[in-house]
């Protein structure tokens, strides 16, 4: 992620036109006499601008936030659509950095959190600080705690049993995840819940009565995402989600409460978390399915191939919390052991940002398009017959395999202690 001129572009998404000076439209903002694309006035304004090599052949363009104040005047609503930019992100012609947290030792292994899939059943619970039931939903009515599935209810009682077998074990609840806010009844639960007293109240009644009887130890709220239009969110979700968080910690007592971020500024940008932070005990920073089969119609990225967990893209959405001054040690990084899949449109052009077709074939086991778990990535390397070449590549810290016009990438033991590094490095705390 970079700033062209206070608007955000994707760095590694297929390549922009930002230099107009051969006579290519820019791709972004307004063409500069000088032949370069940008926004502002330097930019934009009628004496410097190229209307047909600008974007949409027009130089009435708005940059995402206001980047004249540093150094130097605001450009005002002429030039730019809002003053501040979400998340503090970098929003100067020039560009300017925040101080990153910094140490040694082993810091990433203080928590150690995992969900557990109640439509998967069979789980070790080593070497595990925390479990997470995942997942509970909210009825749309009366905003009640009420499964996700009704044969998941039964399960509730034997999962925080299992804290009979390791007594330091936490066992929580996770309510909501990304199905609860697709088009559904629930879409708009969230919204509405945050943005209601008398609901909320019904909500935290319910949820202490949750805890109570299946003996839960906490709550972790995975909301898939607020203010986010494509997801059901409204704009008012911003301020009322950390009033609603405020509220819930004062009604849970002692129980444990945390909540999932997105690592994309797109989707974070809609995250008070400054004040989020203040009412939880973690947060968990979803460092995974940074790409996937959907980014074919998204302008930005395209169809093109890329591991799921790059920890360049990674790395900048876990820089916007360094932007916000958030304790390292209250954040958790998040791994997923499984690996997103394509199908390549030419199986002879196989290198990362290469073109696919749709998403890799399914699994034996997981049966859906796009998506292997990792003991089907291992039983795919151990088929001779399939032959599959496999290699590392250091700078994203990821695992690629590709074999015919298959093409995955996933992380492995290797991989994932080179991650843990990074955790470590950074100060995280799980």
């Amino acid at each position: 992620m970079s700033i062209l001129g206070g608007t955000l572009t994707n760095s590694v998404a297929a390549p922009k036109v930002t230099d107009c000076s051969g006579g290519q439209q820019c791709t972004l903002g307004c063409c500069y006499i000088g032949g370069y694309c940008g926004y502002g006035p330097d930019f934009c304004g009628s004496k410097a601008c190229i209307p047909k090599l600008s974007a949409n052949q027009t130089c009435a363009q708005l940059s995402e936030c206001d980047a004249g104040g540093y150094p130097g005047a605001l450009w005002g609503p002429t030039y730019a659509k809002t003053t501040n930019c979400p998340l503090n992100v970098c929003c100067s012609k020039f560009g300017f950095s925040w101080p990153q947290p910094s140490c040694g030792g082993s810091s990433a292994t203080a928590r150690n959190i995992g969900y557990y899939e109640g439509w998967n059943q069979d789980h070790p619970c080593d070497p595990y600080t925390h479990l997470n039931f995942a997942f509970a939903f909210i009825d749309p009515v009366s905003y009640a705690v009420v499964p996700m599935a009704e044969n998941q209810k039964s399960l509730y009682k034997r999962f925080t049993g299992l804290k009979a077998k390791k007594p330091d074990l936490q066992t929580w609840i996770s309510i909501g995840g990304w199905s609860f806010n697709d088009p559904n009844p629930t879409q708009t639960t969230f919204s509405q819940l945050a943005a209601s007293a008398s609901a909320q109240k019904a909500f935290f009644s319910s949820v202490l009565n949750f805890l109570k009887e299946y003996d839960f130890d906490g709550v972790d709220l995975d909301w898939e995402y607020p203010d986010a239009k494509d997801r059901g969110g409204v704009p008012e979700d911003f301020k009322n989600f950390a009033i609603f968080l405020s509220r819930m910690r004062s009604a849970l007592g002692s129980y444990g409460l945390s909540i999932t971020l997105p690592s994309s500024y797109w989707y974070l940008q809609h995250f008070d978390i400054v004040n989020l932070v203040k009412h939880v005990d973690f947060l968990s920073i979803m460092t995974y399915d940074v790409y996937g089969t959907w980014d074919s119609t998204i302008g930005e990225i395209g169809p093109y191939v890329y591991a799921h967990t790059n920890i360049t893209v990674v790395d900048k959405g876990v820089q916007l919390l360094w932007h916000n001054n958030i304790d390292p040690a209250k954040v958790n990084f998040g791994f997923g052991f499984y690996g997103r899949s394509y199908t390549l449109s030419n199986p002879s052009c196989e290198a990362t940002g290469c073109e696919f077709s749709k998403g890799g074939n399914p699994g034996k086991c997981t049966g859906t398009e796009g998506i292997l778990s990792y003991a089907e990535v291992v039983s795919v390397l151990q088929d001779k017959a399939i032959n599959a070449e496999v290699r590392l590549d250091s700078k994203e810290m990821v695992k690629i395999a590709t074999w015919k016009d298959q093409w995955i990438g996933y992380d492995d033991a290797e991989t994932i202690k080179m991650k843990m590094d990074y955790a470590n490095k950074h100060c995280l705390g799980g």
